[in-house]
């Protein structure tokens, strides 16, 4: 058990500064933190799946794949960022402490729901709370200033945010 979960840190290591490299190319976009969230929403189903359910190597894999498709954490943060930059007086750490009475409050709603409907409930809770998550993105306004142009072509990269916004 510790391999597979030093396997989903790991992957997160190294997933994570991708997502902040794609939040810096699509600045005001909530598409990316949309995906990510279908991505990790998908992928949770398939921990009921039998051919995970009874082999390591498929649990391993599916550990690293939404682990590193996880990058809800890092896009949020990055869109908030951006959100409170555009609004005087709000502050991260109002977001930040915020946010956490919500996860507390949450974690124990989905406790209740887990202890009367049983640990299925945890996959129709997760899908569905990253769909009412997207469908909230989706009804946020339009950015009100247009991302910065990729890299001409031709030129170097000179970051690997760069790079990403050539490809």
């Amino acid at each position: 058990l510790g391999v597979l979960r030093a396997a989903g840190l790991a992957a997160k290591c190294f997933a994570t500064p991708v997502w902040g490299a794609v939040a810096d190319v699509r600045p005001r976009s909530t598409r990316p933190l949309a995906c990510a969230l279908a991505l990790t929403a998908g992928l949770v189903h398939f921990y009921r799946a039998p051919f995970v359910v009874s082999s390591l190597p498929a649990l391993f894999a599916l550990k690293i794949a939404r682990s590193a498709a996880n990058g809800v954490g890092t896009l949020t943060d990055a869109l908030t960022l951006r959100v409170i930059d555009r609004h005087a007086g709000a502050g991260y750490g109002a977001q930040r402490l915020w946010s956490g009475v919500a996860w507390g409050c949450g974690s124990y709603v989905v406790g209740a729901v887990i202890d009367a409907r049983g640990f299925g409930a945890i996959f129709a809770w997760t899908v569905g709370f990253s769909f009412f998550v997207i469908f909230l993105l989706a009804l946020r306004p339009g950015p009100e200033a247009a991302a910065p142009p990729p890299p001409a072509a031709g030129k170097a990269a000179k970051t690997p945010t760069d790079a990403l916004a050539a490809f």
